[in-house]
């Protein structure tokens, strides 16, 4: 059905959650996650560097989570608003152009 997917985290405890039961879409193809941090400052370049550091230590655990459930894994941190920046991230995949 589908093979790759974006899976949108704010890190809490609920995603967390979320993230622990994924692998109910292996049976419907799914084998790749992108996992998702969107920031919410685009604008403010001296916040966007200190919170993404912060972010990075839970979004891979997140991401060794779905590793053991067995998906290939990327993650993806990004400055905007989870709004604008999940739709991007849909758009163009794992890696920036």
């Amino acid at each position: 059905m589908f093979s790759r997917i974006v899976v949108a985290t704010d890190l809490s405890q609920a995603s967390d959650s979320v993230v622990g039961c994924l692998h109910g879409l292996k049976p419907l193809g799914a084998l790749e996650i992108i996992l998702t941090h969107a920031l919410g400052i685009r604008h403010l370049d001296y916040l966007k560097y200190e919170w993404a550091r912060q972010a990075e230590p839970k979004l891979q655990e997140q991401k060794k989570l779905l590793e053991n459930q067995g998906f290939q894994v990327t993650v993806r941190i990004e400055p905007g608003l989870p709004a604008f920046e999940i739709n991007r991230v849909a758009r163009e995949g794992p890696a920036r152009p």
